[in-house]
């Protein structure tokens, strides 16, 4: 994954004291710096009126500089160092495009920034105190539409250093926790003389740091099968249609390079919640924003917490059913709406399963078992587990639940048993709920082509 930069830059002035007509621009105070050295300091300290600030981005496609005063790299695009498979992840070969360099000692998304300040300041005579501060805000917070979230993530990294040593913020011992960040970046730099206590001269360097897509087959379908088989045992055949139906397999805006957003507080590919999932945002983490490979990781994890609760208070046959909070997992829910045909259909009272959970069975062999309604929507890409099995639950009725709750059920479960008309019911419509009309979402992820092959 690559990300593009945008940036403006603020020159500091001349101190209040010195008069208006001394202040000059940029290349006389440098050639003016250069040749000081026989003039009075007050000449010198007039020269010395402004500090700018560089940048250099070290890129895959070669250094690239955030240069104030190069209007043509002013409105270029930079193109930053990417690791879009972190060591830590288990992640490697050849769909990792840009491994870190060997010198680099975090992981993505660590672009790899260096920045110094320009003469007569890089020098040893000056100490240069630096600060680096990362904004972002969510754009749920910013609507309110989702009270509790917080507004935005502010990241912040500094150092002091004489001045012919450039800083590179993400190498600092002081590198916090969780560096992970884009947004509004504002680089600071106050020099001051190493043997004097006159006033710091300030410059500043700001720009914004955005991201573009990472390739939906080589990088997108190599994470989530990564993520699949790590989290849900492989179980997720549906995902290249999930994230199809959530964010098309993107993780950026292609318009703006802002992370994808959904209402009401999805966010990247997986559209992770910030409100319902807050574990995965907790200490300014902004992951889900920015790191595609992780982003799919918890949205992996969410599922993997609706699939089923093989813990106390389901995990016996008995409990299960008669437990209704074990209907908040899909597999648990499923087993309880067999037990109920079984029972409403003359079976035994006494729930049994042929293996683990979503494999709830019935003594009765005519039972009756779920029929697509004719005329409903076509669920093209999921027709065949439109079936029934109580040995396995993968790709049958048991994962159509699933995956419903993975976008919640506030109309209820795509396929529930009613027991006042002893009959299956599959909800294939929409429906409103107060003053919101919520999509079928089965119909949606079963019919949107997939993100990726």
């Amino acid at each position: 994954m690559m990300e593009s930069h945008s940036f403006s830059t603020q020159i500091a002035q001349c101190r209040s004291n010195q008069k208006p007509a001394m202040r000059l621009s940029r290349r006389p105070v440098v050639l003016l710096a250069l040749a000081v050295m026989g003039f009075s300091l007050v000449a010198a300290e007039r020269a010395q009126c402004q500090v700018i600030v560089q940048g250099v981005f070290h890129s895959n496609s070669g250094d690239q500089l955030l240069n104030p005063n190069n209007q043509a790299n002013f409105a270029a695009t930079i193109t930053p160092l990417i690791n879009s498979c972190p060591t830590n992840s288990g992640f490697s070969g050849t769909n990792c495009s840009w491994p870190i360099t060997a010198t680099e000692t975090n992981q993505w998304p660590d672009p790899d920034f260096a920045f110094s300040v320009e003469p007569p300041y890089n020098t040893s005579a000056y100490n240069v105190t630096w600060s680096m501060v990362t904004r972002w805000t969510d754009p749920c917070a910013a609507k309110n539409c989702a009270p509790g979230i917080v507004s935005s993530d502010t990241v912040s990294f500094s150092a002091t250093l004489p001045g012919d040593q450039s800083w590179s913020p993400f190498l600092s011992p002081s590198l916090p926790a969780n560096n992970q960040f884009g947004g509004s970046v504002a680089v600071q730099a106050q020099v001051k003389s190493a043997n004097s206590c006159t006033n710091a001269v300030t410059g500043k360097l700001t720009f914004q740091v955005l991201g573009a897509n990472p390739d939906p087959q080589a990088q997108v379908s190599f994470a989530a099968a990564e993520w699949n088989s790590g989290i849900l045992g492989g179980a997720g055949w549906f995902l290249p249609n999930l994230i199809g139906q959530e964010s098309k397999g993107l993780q950026f805006s292609v318009n703006t390079g802002r992370p994808t957003f959904g209402a009401p507080d999805g966010n990247g590919i997986m559209q992770v919640d910030r409100k319902v999932n807050p574990q995965y945002y907790s200490n300014n983490d902004e992951t889900p924003y920015w790191d595609f490979s992780l982003n799919i990781a918890d949205g992996m994890d969410t599922l993997a917490r609706k699939q089923q609760n093989s813990g106390v208070g389901c995990s016996t046959n008995l409990q299960e059913v008669t437990n209704s909070g074990c209907e908040a997992y899909a597999y648990d829910f499923w087993d309880r709406q067999v037990y109920q045909a079984c029972v409403d259909s003359g079976g035994s009272t006494t729930p049994a399963r042929n293996g683990g959970l979503g494999t709830e069975t019935c003594n009765v062999p005519l039972i009756r078992l779920p029929q697509y309604p004719a005329g409903s929507p076509t669920l093209t890409f999921c027709s065949f587990a439109l079936s029934y099995s109580d040995q396995t639950p993968s790709r049958h009725f048991q994962d159509l639940d699933w995956m419903q709750l993975y976008n919640g059920a506030p109309c209820g479960y795509f396929l529930s048993w009613d027991r006042t008309s002893r009959n299956w019911i599959f909800k294939t419509g929409s429906c409103t709920v107060g003053a919101n009309t919520f999509r079928n979402y089965i119909v949606d992820v079963c019919q949107h082509a997939p993100a990726y092959n």
